[in-house]
């Protein structure tokens, strides 16, 4: 899957960040992820099948992977739901779930574009 043009949105927030995949024997994945990659993002990390998580596509900046157990540098794009804005502050750590399964985490370094 490749990357989305996300140049003529207004609905977008463009975030820089740093994600870790847990390795497989955490219960990450088994594969590597690659640019394109739309998992759930949750800003409140509990134990309910039902909670609340976000639309984001990771996008990478420097590297054409990332593989369990591995961080790397990226841009995400989410989509503006909810109250995204609220969670989505330089330093704040968020989750990356593969339907309720746990593989990854986030941590953002920086808010670059606010919706216009």
């Amino acid at each position: 899957m490749g990357a989305t043009d996300f140049s003529n949105r207004n609905n977008i927030i463009i975030v820089d960040a740093t994600i870790t995949m847990f390795s497989t024997e955490d219960g990450g994945r088994q594969t590597s992820i690659f640019t394109g990659y739309r998992p759930n993002h949750a800003f409140v990390k509990i134990d309910n099948p039902s909670f609340q998580t976000y639309i984001g596509e990771v996008q990478f900046d420097d590297k054409k992977e990332i593989r369990p157990g591995e961080s790397g540098d990226v841009t995400v794009y989410f989509l503006i739901m909810g109250a995204i804005e609220l969670f989505l502050t330089t330093g704040r750590i968020w989750w990356i779930y593969e339907g309720g399964r746990l593989v990854g985490q986030g941590d953002v370094k920086a808010v670059k574009q606010q919706p216009r």
